[in-house]
């Protein structure tokens, strides 16, 4: 955690960072965003959410893959995305937006 007081904007693992956390970066005037995977399912958290689409597996990253035209993956993020921000992110960080392209 102190190794984040020495910039002004900061991207961190939600689960990572409890509220305690998140309002003493704030109050040292420090700008958080959420990371947020887009495009991939990380396999460490559980099951992909109810319904929704895997495409394939990314093996390097132990995660899966997901359909984003999937309106059940979109309102995973959605909600993911709210839930984030509810809790008091400045804003998120999106990742994994190619993970539709095959490996080269």
């Amino acid at each position: 955690m102190r190794e984040l007081l020495s910039y002004e904007r900061v991207v961190v693992t939600p689960s990572q960072i409890t509220n305690r956390q998140l309002s003493q970066l704030h109050n040292a005037n420090i700008r958080v965003y959420g990371y947020l995977s887009v495009g991939e399912w990380d396999n460490s958290l559980g099951q992909v959410p109810a319904n929704s689409t895997v495409l394939t597996q990314n093996t390097d990253w132990n995660a899966s893959v997901m359909d984003m035209q999937d309106p059940d993956w979109q309102n995973h993020l959605l909600s993911e995305a709210d839930r984030l921000l509810s809790r008091g992110f400045d804003g998120l960080f999106l990742d994994t937006l190619d993970s539709y392209r095959p490996s080269e």
